[in-house]
C-alpha cells in the first residue's frame, strides 16, 4: 500500500495558476510535506484546463524526491481523447514528462485513471482494457498497463468486496503488469 498527497481536483484552475507563478514554493512544500508525514509521493490531479505549470511541477518533483512516486490523476476521457490520442491537448504532457520507465526520462510513475469520474463510466472494466487496447482507427495510443492504475472511488466496504475485489482480481491475472488501484475516499 502506498499513500500518496493529491492536489488539485475538478475546480482547481487558479490553484494551477498559483503553482505556475510559485513553482519553487510549491516544490518545497511538497517535498517538506512528504518527508515530514513519510509519505510515499505526490498525485496531481487534473481534471479542469491543463498548465504547463503541471509540466514544470512534475519534473521539478522528480529532480527534487528522485526515489518518490508522482501521478497524474486525469478522468479517463482525457485519457483517451487527449491523452492516447495523437491529436489530444494533453499528449505533449506525456511527450514532455512520460514514458514506460523512470530510466528512459519518466517523470509520472503512473496515471491514476478516474474510471469513476462524473458518472461517465459504466463499465471501468472494459472502460480500462480499451485504453489499455488502443484504437488505430481513431488515432488513439495504447495506454500499458503498467503505467495506468484503476481508479476507484468505492463507497463502502461491500462495494470494495462485491465490486471492486473482482475487477482487481481480473485485471492482474490479464495483465501481469497492472500498475493497481488508486482508490479515493471523501
Amino acid at each position: 500500500k502506498k499513500v500518496l498527497v493529491s492536489i488539485g481536483g475538478q475546480t482547481s484552475d487558479g490553484d494551477w495558476r498559483l503553482i505556475e507563478e510559485h513553482t519553487d514554493g510549491a516544490v518545497d512544500l511538497l517535498t517538506r510535506l512528504v518527508a515530514t508525514h513519510k509519505l510515499d509521493g505526490v498525485d496531481l490531479d487534473m481534471e479542469s484546463t491543463f498548465h504547463d505549470a503541471t509540466v514544470e511541477l512534475t519534473n521539478r518533483l522528480a529532480d527534487a524526491m528522485p526515489d518518490l512516486i508522482i501521478t497524474h490523476a486525469p478522468p479517463w476521457r482525457d485519457v483517451r481523447d487527449r491523452y492516447a490520442s495523437a491529436y489530444g491537448s494533453k499528449r505533449p504532457i506525456l511527450e514532455r514528462t512520460a514514458s514506460t520507465s523512470k530510466s528512459s526520462g519518466n517523470n509520472i510513475d503512473w496515471l491514476n485513471v478516474q474510471f469513476y469520474d462524473k458518472g461517465q463510466v459504466a463499465d471501468p472494466l472494459a472502460a480500462y482494457e480499451s485504453l489499455v487496447s488502443g484504437d488505430a482507427a481513431r488515432g488513439r495510443d495504447p495506454v500499458p498497463p503498467g503505467m495506468m492504475a484503476l481508479g476507484l472511488m468505492p463507497r463502502s466496504e461491500r462495494e470494495v468486496r462485491g465490486t471492486c475485489a473482482p475487477m482487481i482480481r481480473r485485471l492482474a491475472r490479464t495483465y501481469p503488469d497492472f500498475a493497481g488501484v488508486f482508490a479515493w475516499r471523501h
